[in-house]
């Protein structure tokens, strides 16, 4: 049986210390996992923050899972009716997430020499 190119792929999620934090498609369980070992993703987890805490503090140990119905509705809702691409990674957060402007340790193109 052929798969059906129109079909989108399995929804998972990353949790940390059963917290769970944003949710993707992947083809596989084993693909889906790979994202916890890229590195661009764990400085991500790791710089974003909710309520001024990192989404994940660079120890605790990145759980994936299969998403439940709520969770694969948020990500369903958040992509539309976009055409699945296959290299394309979206990433929704299920947690409420800092604005990056409002973190005061980030500098805009151009603003260097810092004052001091």
């Amino acid at each position: 049986m052929k798969p059906n190119p129109t079909q989108r792929p399995n929804i998972y999620v990353v949790e940390s210390d059963t917290r769970a934090i944003v949710a993707y498609e992947a083809g596989s369980s084993s693909e889906a996992r790979e994202l916890t070992r890229e590195l661009w993703f764990l400085l991500e987890l790791a710089n974003r923050k909710s309520k001024g805490l990192p989404l994940w503090d660079g120890n605790s140990r990145l759980r994936v899972r299969l998403a439940t119905g709520a969770e694969a509705d948020v990500l369903s809702k958040a992509l539309g009716d976009r055409p699945a691409l296959p290299d394309d990674v979206v990433l929704v957060y299920l947690v409420d997430v800092d604005d990056r402007r409002s973190d005061s340790k980030l500098v805009a193109r151009g603003d260097f020499p810092l004052s001091r």
